[in-house]
């Protein structure tokens, strides 16, 4: 009778394990719904306030994830560096990658570069990202040809692929490559506004390059009479992008004008 009455015992055990487990998930799912929202910044919050509870420690780190993902989308990479430190999430891979994307949010590329590095090399969810943050940390440390070379290995991947031809044909402009540079930006299908407003921006670039002027202030022109959707960063090199087809127009002045309308116009904006 006592052996059965134990064997009673560890299965409702094991069962009121199970339904704490689930319910944890399902108050995780909640956590998280604004980070697939856009609003990440309430995501922080209520992923901290569940990972404050006592909870069992693969709950505990599940939570942890999800928090480290939210800091960093939000903009909040030191409290993102803060809660990395914990030693339960010491080697997991998922916390080298989030650390190495709160590293490049603060600018310190070659901190997180290493980190890139060895997710890259690791069969891991995060490889391919892994990559790709190895090509934004290279290139900004000033080597165009290593950062290349990652985008290249991304291109014709499905999930990565429209990103890292955007990256390469970039570097290809830099680099004063414009025929590589066209290329990429042929066989480029971006999905969305975002994408479709980089790529043109970056043909005017490219017709820059190309010594032609007049085509290139067309292109970013269009981008400023339609800024809807447009990331910021966007319009800011399309603005810029006109500036200097004028030096080359030499006619500076009107693109000194470009410039004092945008700023009479957004004024409030610090960039």
């Amino acid at each position: 009778m006592r052996h059965i009455e134990r064997l009673g015992l560890i299965c409702l055990i094991g069962v009121l394990a199970s339904i704490a487990r689930a319910d944890i998930s399902v108050e995780m799912a909640q956590a998280s719904t604004p980070l697939s929202e856009g609003v990440p910044e309430v995501a922080v919050v209520r992923l901290q306030s569940l990972l404050n509870k006592n909870l069992p420690e693969p709950e505990w780190r599940a939570v942890a994830e999800k928090l480290a993902e939210a800091q960093v989308a939000a903009n909040e990479p030191e409290a993102t560096l803060v809660l990395l430190t914990d030693a339960r999430l010491h080697d997991l891979p998922w916390a080298k990658f989030w650390r190495a994307q709160a590293l490049a949010s603060l600018h310190r590329w070659a901190d997180a570069l290493p980190l890139y590095a060895e997710l890259s090399n690791d069969v891991s969810p995060f490889q391919k990202a892994a990559v790709f943050g190895a090509g934004d940390a290279l290139r900004a440390l000033g080597k165009r040809q290593e950062a290349l070379r990652k985008f290249i290995l991304l291109a014709d991947d499905q999930e990565w692929g429209t990103r890292a031809q955007l990256r390469a044909a970039e570097l290809y402009i830099e680099l004063g490559n414009a025929p590589e540079a066209r290329r990429f930006l042929e066989q480029l299908q971006p999905g969305s506004v975002a994408e479709r407003r980089e790529r043109r921006v970056l043909r005017g670039r490219l017709e820059l390059i190309s010594h032609r002027p007049e085509r290139a202030i067309g292109m970013f022109q269009a981008i400023l009479k339609r800024p809807e959707g447009t990331p910021h960063p966007i319009v800011l090199a399309a603005l810029f992008g006109i500036a200097e087809a004028h030096l080359q127009l030499k006619t500076p002045e009107t693109g000194d004008d470009v410039l004092e309308r945008f700023i009479d116009r957004n004024h409030a904006d610090p960039d």
